[in-house]
């Protein structure tokens, strides 16, 4: 692949991630901004796969699981937050994905009806932040507390 499709497909992964993290954060979605914000994470997610690294990849995925979490969808939640987990598993401690793959898999098992589950990855993922920049520790926090449990 030539240096310029590489940075294409780059670009692609950036714009698909940010216009879904700007529907992440709108409270007032219609139904057919939820099936959007699917159809964006995907497709974020489908061109990282070609040109990023397992940062990217685990990334992806956690995107792809918060916005099924959001919508409902617990056990695709669910598969995206296993992947995501298993893709950053080998990246050094202290990183971020590891306080968000298991920030994902605390929200895929609420919606799930786990509540254990979800209490016990939540807890897993605060821990994940000792050792973060304050500017990272701060972000992935505030999504942790969104959980309600």
């Amino acid at each position: 692949m030539e240096s310029t499709e590489i940075e294409s497909e780059k670009k692609l992964a950036r714009e698909f991630f940010n216009a879904c993290w700007d529907l992440i954060e709108n409270p007032n979605r219609t139904p057919e901004e939820d099936q959007e914000m699917i159809r964006l994470a995907q497709e974020s997610r489908r061109h990282w796969g070609v040109v990023g690294t397992a940062r990217e990849w685990s990334i992806g995925e956690w995107q792809c699981s918060r916005v099924n979490a959001l919508v409902g969808n617990g056990e695709v939640a669910l598969r995206h937050a296993q992947e995501s987990a298993r893709l950053c598993a080998d990246l050094p401690r202290p990183h971020f994905m590891h306080a968000s793959s298991c920030e994902a898999l605390a929200f895929a098992h609420y919606v799930l009806g786990n509540l254990e589950l979800a209490k016990e990855f939540k807890a897993q993922a605060l821990k994940e932040l000792d050792g973060l920049s304050e500017e990272d520790a701060s972000h992935i926090r505030s999504q942790i507390e969104e959980l309600p449990c």
